[in-house]
């Protein structure tokens, strides 16, 4: 094995064990958020949970097309809160991979 590829093979592992302890802390992260707001907030909580149960068995594209009707129905009825949704995008962008930003960017220029 020469330098590059023994360079190349190190950086991969290195690559791939700081997403695994990025996506752990995330995970973590979500988890207490979540006992926080079940201890502090029962109602919201069970929404939560109802809303992740309706739509957890939804593939990419059923979730896009239920996400475009919910905002055109918003805007319908004139509850649409674009600035609460440009938080929501900043704080879940970073979380994501180069191929999920492409894909939310995507989805942001059609709303």
């Amino acid at each position: 094995m020469n330098l590059k590829d023994f360079s190349n093979k190190h950086i991969s592992e290195l690559e791939r064990d700081l997403k695994k302890n990025v996506d752990e802390t995330i995970i973590n992260k979500a988890r207490k958020a979540g006992e926080e707001l079940k201890e502090n907030d029962p109602a919201t909580y069970k929404n939560l949970e109802d809303a992740v149960s309706q739509y957890s068995g939804m593939g990419e594209d059923e979730l896009t097309n239920q996400f475009l009707n919910m905002v055109n129905q918003q805007k319908e009825n004139g509850t649409f809160d674009a600035g609460g949704l440009s938080q929501i995008y900043n704080s879940v962008y970073p979380m994501l991979d180069a191929s999920q930003k492409e894909k939310l960017d995507k989805l942001m220029k059609v709303i």
